[in-house]
């Protein structure tokens, strides 16, 4: 449950900084759930084939919470390089 707490507030924070530089915030917050669920996917697969099926659960759990931190790690660097909007307005 805390893990999509998580999410759901980086995803609110993650957009308010593409709607301050003037983008739609959707799909900003589609790629930072996405980043996050892919990369606990595939800590927890990378972990999986390092444990070659030995009991090694809490070192899948803790490879699939660092793949989810890097995934929100370069979500946010992702908003971070958005460029500003460009303005639609008409220069007098």
């Amino acid at each position: 449950m805390l893990e999509v707490l998580l999410i759901i507030s980086l995803c609110r924070s993650n957009g308010r900084i593409v709607e301050a530089k003037g983008h739609p915030a959707g799909r900003y917050k589609f790629f930072t759930a996405l980043l996050w669920i892919g990369g606990e996917i595939t800590g927890a697969i990378v972990a999986a084939i390092l444990t070659s099926g030995s009991e090694g659960r809490g070192f899948i759990y803790l490879f699939a919470l660092a793949g989810a931190a890097i995934g929100a790690g370069l979500s946010r660097w992702m908003v971070k390089r958005v460029q500003p909007a460009f303005a639609t307005e008409a220069f007098d």
